[in-house]
């Protein structure tokens, strides 16, 4: 009998907190016309040297064959908009950022041993790509309603005593009233090849295997997309490049069974031609720089020597300033087969 007794108690409590606590007005104290502008930026550097997978045999003797394939990725590609589809509903008055640098090549490498000290190495990078994007400009003119709404809540002592209070909130209501957005299509796109030559000197010593090669080679990249042309920054346009080169690449490797953990530094002279070009009635020169390059490499092979996967990490890094941009990291995986014809 007590709890059925509590219970039309605990309703009427109840029924008395809802009634007290209401809003009492709600006041229009502000009115705004406003137009926010949001721009979406797209930058698209030009990776104009994008090296492949280093060719690394690590021979042991006279007649070992060495053939790899590889796929490297680097550079990366980042958006932060908040809002890429476009919605007027999302208003952002910010200049948000897409950046596109991220290339894709695969490598073929493969090497002779000439004899028991001498080797022979030779490879061949390509990779190409085409994709779209747009950048574009939104406005929006907006209205802007302000509102003050008061509320208070009573708590009771008695019936007819209570503690009362208020607090007030200024509520924003916005409406669209017009909404405009100018945008386009840009291309970035790369063909990019690279080949090189080599001969050298290697030698293993129980599990240590060392190598010394010394060769040249000849790169050409058709980039379309941002570079700095004449100290004008940035400038979009189909750009042509090509690189010859002389290299020296010092390896060691230890080997144990079915893994071999190795390093590289790769130093390179790099001679760079830019063709001329025509853009929006501007006229650009050639430009013929040289630049030398270090190419710090790790790797791991795991597997028998006749078929093993290998992960490479190398990096690039100019000495002193370097006339055009590109990635610095580069990421490799693949497969490469040791055999003998002996």
């Amino acid at each position: 009998m007590k709890a059925q007794s509590l219970l039309p108690i605990s309703a009427l409590f109840s029924a008395i907190l809802l009634f007290q606590s209401c809003a009492i007005n709600s006041t229009l104290i502000d009115t705004q016309q406003v137009t926010v502008t949001h721009e979406h930026r797209v930058e698209l550097p030009a990776a104009m040297y994008t090296p492949g997978a280093s060719n690394l045999p690590m021979f042991e003797k006279k007649g070992d064959v060495s053939l790899a394939v590889s796929m490297t990725n680097s550079g990366k590609n980042t958006n932060n908009d908040s809002n890429p589809e476009g919605d007027p509903t999302k208003v952002s008055g910010k200049t948000t950022h897409q950046n596109i640098s991220k290339t894709r090549t695969y490598t073929v490498n493969a090497g002779y041993a000439l004899t028991d000290e001498i080797g022979l190495t030779a490879s061949f990078t390509t990779g190409k790509d085409r994709e779209e994007y747009r950048p574009y400009i939104e406005s929006w003119n907006l209205t802007q309603d302000v509102y003050s709404t008061e509320y208070w809540v009573g708590f009771p002592l008695t019936w007819d005593n209570w503690v009362q209070g208020s607090w007030q909130s200024n509520n924003q209501i916005q409406t669209i009233n017009d909404y405009q957005k100018v945008s386009k299509n840009i291309v970035r796109s790369y063909k990019y090849y690279d080949g090189e030559l080599a001969i050298g000197k290697y030698k293993k010593h129980n599990n240590l295997k060392t190598g010394m090669y010394g060769g040249l080679g000849f790169a050409k990249n058709e980039f379309k997309g941002h570079l700095t042309r004449n100290y004008h920054r940035d400038i979009y346009s189909q750009h042509d490049a090509s690189f010859f080169k002389l290299f020296v690449l010092p390896s060691a490797a230890y080997s144990q069974g079915w893994i071999e953990l190795g390093a590289a530094v790769k130093g390179s002279f790099l001679r760079y031609n830019l063709k001329s070009m025509e853009n929006n009635d501007r006229q650009y020169s050639a430009e013929v720089k040289n630049i030398f390059f270090v190419e710090p490499t790790v790797f791991l092979r795991i597997g028998p020597k006749a078929f093993r996967v290998q992960v490479e990490q190398k990096w690039l890094k100019g000495l002193g300033k370097s006339p055009f941009s590109t990635n610095n990291s580069f990421t490799s995986v693949g497969v490469i087969s040791m055999l003998s014809m002996r």
